[in-house]
């Protein structure tokens, strides 16, 4: 009984309060807010799923992903003797990317790059680059540039 008289005055209450010439209308102005974080949400994953799908295509296309696929050969050799054997065609391929045996410098010829990383130091070599002639040489490193000169120009 006492919760039924409770609950009558209550709903007395309230539709007095609806009566009132003053009434508080904020539903309009919530919807509009919900609406404008809905679309501040979306751009915002919409802008992140972009990137994110930019930054593994690009990945891909870079090859950082074929260790994790398998693609590099560790996943496709046979196991003999406790080693991976690599197929035949990769090993052509990592033959063919190994670095030049020649190089040609302009205006001095082509040289064979093994002996001149043994008869010049890194400074002469890099001076010989710049100069383009060997008259940054001294008289001994030219004796010993001009046995790895393979075609003079």
């Amino acid at each position: 009984m006492k919760a039924e008289k409770l609950l009558k005055k209550f709903q007395k209450r309230l539709k007095a309060i609806s009566k009132t010439s003053f009434r508080l209308n904020l539903l309009p102005f919530f919807r509009r807010i919900f609406v404008l974080m809905m679309v501040l949400s979306m751009a915002i994953w919409i802008f992140l799923g972009g990137s994110l799908s930019i930054f593994v295509i690009q990945n891909f296309r870079n090859g950082t992903f074929n260790k994790v696929l398998g693609a590099n050969g560790a996943g496709t050799g046979q196991i003999k003797d406790g080693q991976v054997q690599q197929p035949q065609a990769q090993e052509q391929q990592q033959a063919e990317k190994q670095q030049p045996t020649e190089a040609n410098i302009p205006r001095v010829g082509r040289v064979n790059i093994a002996c001149v990383k043994n008869a010049l130091s890194d400074t002469s070599i890099k001076n010989l680059i710049v100069a383009e002639n060997t008259s940054v040489l001294t008289a001994d490193e030219k004796i010993r540039f001009e046995k790895c000169l393979v075609n003079n120009n």
